[in-house]
């Protein structure tokens, strides 16, 4: 479910190092099989996969039921009956929450009760973008200011311009607009925002076709695409907020083979590119110490670990700027001094922030209702 293009992005970059890359390939099923020796592998099934089942290795069934509960595994299938996909020990899965929720990747055994209950309080939402790049000499909006508010709330504009993007311009969509655009093809689509552009710059002119015509055009359909289906997550109706801890969980809860991140696996960095980076580090962990036997304080992860990481990036990045000004002064400073006591103030802030966040996970886990006096107040006024 994934895609490399471009010149110069770490995934091709990883390619020349000599690591094994498939991409274009479209995932049907994630299975977790055994052998008859209680071996474990994980199968990731995807059309046009070549490659065979090890010898020996079948399904390994583990639904819910009454007799053997949620890690009883039955053996349904014999090797040879599996289909042919890509195999290993452990599958770190970041399919987008759209994705998940749509059912259209198969999980055996069946992803836990917590699990896709979670999904459900999740909704996937709808942001996309028009990308407009105009020639040079037909700028005519303001170059230096860096956003811009319209008459129409489900479109906002950035103008890369004023970054240096020659003749580039964003348009932000949001719903409920962004949802298929109302059906607009792409002609439509662009038109419409032209349209925004002629009311705000360029008001005595009567039609969008007064606008100067984009050279080039990109309009993302995140929420149709059948490999997204959704620009990011959200909470929806009924969140209780702790639903990225279940949809995080290792598959099968007894014995882990499948790790999630994602964006909306985080806590605390949900809807961002930082919090997806920070899940994947996440999963490498769990699976390091799932493969080590060692427990994994996933909690302390969700809500330390991440923040504690970014603290130390920036401090490094402080310490690096510091050595490079010192050197050109050729002469000490005091900055090290600064530096640790700003190392010392940032634990404690690091050490409050997951004490918080380990008593809110917790409430909510345990579902005890906060500020119960003030509801009890509100009550006997009502």
């Amino acid at each position: 479910h994934g895609n490399a293009k471009g010149k110069g992005g770490r995934a091709t970059e990883e390619m020349e190092s000599g690591i094994h890359f498939e991409i274009n390939k479209t995932v049907t099923a994630i299975r977790v099989i055994k052998n008859f020796n209680s071996e474990s592998l994980v199968q990731v099934e995807c059309k046009d996969s070549h490659h065979s089942p090890p010898s020996g290795f079948a399904f390994a069934d583990e639904r819910e039921s009454a007799v053997g509960g949620a890690d009883s595994y039955t053996t349904t299938g014999e090797a040879q009956q599996l289909p042919k996909g890509y195999f290993a020990d452990y599958v770190i899965c970041t399919l987008p929450i759209g994705v998940l929720k749509s059912g259209r990747v198969e999980f055996v055994p069946d992803l836990s009760r917590s699990t896709r209950q979670a999904m459900a309080r999740i909704g996937s939402g709808a942001h996309n973008k028009v990308i407009l790049r105009f020639a040079e000499k037909d700028v005519f909006w303001p170059q230096n200011v860096t956003n811009f508010n319209s008459p129409t709330p489900s479109i906002q504009w950035l103008n890369l311009h004023a970054y240096g993007k020659t003749g580039v311009l964003v348009a932000h969509i949001w719903p409920p607009y962004a949802f298929g655009y109302n059906g607009d093809d792409d002609v439509a689509v662009q038109k419409k925002v032209l349209n925004n552009l002629q009311q705000m710059f360029l008001p005595q002119a009567k039609a969008a076709s007064s606008v100067p015509q984009p050279t080039d055009t990109i309009i993302t359909r995140w929420d149709t695409d059948p490999f997204s289906l959704g620009s990011y997550s959200y909470g929806a109706v009924g969140n209780r907020g702790d639903e990225a801890m279940d949809i995080s969980a290792p598959h099968p809860p007894k014995s882990p083979r499948v790790f999630f991140a994602g964006e909306a696996t985080s806590i605390l960095g949900a809807q961002c590119v930082y919090g997806a980076v920070e899940s994947g580090r996440r999963a490498a962990r769990e699976v390091i110490a799932n493969i080590k036997g060692e427990k994994f304080d996933r909690v302390a992860a969700a809500f330390g670990e991440s923040r504690g990481s970014m603290r130390e990036h920036n401090l490094d990045n402080e310490q690096q700027n510091s050595d490079e000004d010192e050197d050109a002064d050729g002469m000490e400073t005091e900055l090290p001094t600064k530096q640790e006591e700003d190392t010392t103030k940032n634990k404690e802030e690091d050490t409050s922030i997951l004490d918080e966040g380990m008593r809110e996970i917790n409430r909510i886990l345990k579902e005890e209702p906060p500020y119960v006096e003030d509801d009890e107040e509100l009550k006997a006024e009502q």
